[in-house]
């Protein structure tokens, strides 16, 4: 990927591609680094956040990602910068999954006590130890039980015992 400055020549409609539905734009522009003028290239946008932007004559500063593919040479628009800023805003992590910290609780506590309760049902342990298990098996859930894994139940086996 590479900031490039570029000034926008013709600019092409939408067009959708394959069977999600998504949308591209092209536009043709030359690259400038202040010295030289590059000849018309072909650009490519996918966000409609862009497209505001591409104004015949608009100058502007973009992040770029090229590809080679045999004879073609693909140019994505991945950013634009007006005055220095981007236009789009940057994306923050991963969006949550629907699940709410009480829900995953109620998970964690779920799979800990059926694992336990496998346990007992191989008589690995004892019926009553069922809990102990499953709060270590919980511990280690969370990451405050650290194991290796030739060690876990002899590791599981000490916590219950300190409880």
């Amino acid at each position: 990927m590479e900031k490039k400055k570029l000034k926008v020549g013709s600019v092409g409609e939408w067009k959708s591609f394959g069977e999600s539905g998504g949308k591209v734009k092209t536009f043709q522009a030359v690259v400038s680094d202040g010295k030289t003028v590059s000849k018309p290239m072909e650009f490519k946008i996918f966000e409609e956040t862009f497209d505001p932007y591409l104004v015949k004559d608009k100058i502007f500063e973009a992040d770029v990602d090229t590809t080679q593919k045999g004879e073609y040479t693909n140019r994505r628009i991945l950013q634009i910068y007006i005055d220095g800023k981007p236009v789009k805003e940057a994306k923050k992590g991963y969006p949550p999954r629907g699940k709410s910290l009480e829900e995953r609780k109620s998970i964690e506590a779920q799979v800990a006590i059926k694992k336990a309760s496998d346990l007992a049902c191989y008589s690995m342990i004892a019926p009553h130890e069922i809990l102990s298990y499953a709060e270590a098996f919980r511990e280690f859930m969370n990451g405050n039980l650290v194991v290796q894994k030739d060690d876990a139940f002899k590791v599981a086996t000490q916590h219950c015992k300190q409880k």
